[in-house]
């Protein structure tokens, strides 16, 4: 995990090539208090983090980001209205080394994050 305590995996379902989770944000982080004081939102940076630990935990595999080919952030996440998130990640494609993938950052109502990406195993 980057960031130690950041946030906490409370359900995680893998059903072929589609990961689903649901995460717990600690509004009492430390970083909340650079990010900011009087309305802590959380780092985009942080979610970009999130879905690649919730991919490397369900691949059992140590990635690094390789490739971005699309991010947006669409909507902010305040941890002291909302804390628990939902995240989707589908895998468009799976070799030997490289995976590809679209992932979001959601709830019942917002989607806050979307991105594209490829990732690469790393080597020992």
């Amino acid at each position: 995990m980057l960031i130690k305590n950041f946030y906490k995996i409370s359900n995680l379902q893998i059903i072929e090539n589609i990961i689903q989770a649901q995460v717990e944000i600690n509004p009492n982080h430390d970083i909340f208090s650079g990010h900011f004081p009087e309305k802590p939102i959380v780092p985009g940076v942080m979610q970009q983090q999130i879905v690649k630990e919730i991919l490397s935990k369900s691949l059992n595999k140590e990635l690094e980001t390789i490739k971005i080919s699309n991010m947006k952030f669409l909507a902010l996440i305040e941890p002291n209205k909302l804390n628990k998130l939902n995240v989707k990640i589908k895998i468009t494609d799976n070799d030997s080394d490289k995976i590809k993938i679209d992932a979001k950052i959601f709830n019942d109502k917002t989607i806050f994050f979307k991105i594209k990406a490829q990732y690469l195993q790393k080597q020992s």
